[in-house]
């Protein structure tokens, strides 16, 4: 299948040959890397370890997630997901990070949302 890279909202996809658009899939990479405001780990290819990474990493500024080749396929607001490439992925994400950012909520002592 003909295949041509390319940059659509500020994330990388895949032009396929009947010219449809496809994002890049997290799971398509052996590894990422993650980039915080003062560091760039490489966490495992999984919704835990990258739930993780947000939380730990995500209280000290914004961070991207990106593929080897500088592509990226994630980005945060604090520890909050901005945007997300791979939308299968993000639901399973959100699984674990959801409870992981309501405890660290918690710990904080942030007052809980109420919306009306």
């Amino acid at each position: 299948m003909l295949r041509s890279y390319v940059q659509t909202d500020g994330f990388w996809g895949i032009v396929n040959q009947n010219n449809r658009k496809e994002y890049m899939k997290i799971a398509d990479t052996e590894f990422y890397i993650g980039i915080s405001t003062n560091k760039e780990v490489k966490p495992e290819n999984t919704a835990e370890s990258l739930a993780t990474f947000i939380c730990d990493a995500g209280n000290s500024g914004d961070l991207r997630i990106i593929t080897p080749n500088g592509n990226e396929i994630l980005n945060t607001f604090g520890i909050f997901i901005n945007r997300c490439a791979d939308m299968e992925f993000l639901e399973e994400l959100k699984k674990v990070l959801i409870p992981m950012q309501k405890k660290l909520e918690g710990e904080l002592g942030l007052p809980e949302c109420v919306c009306h």
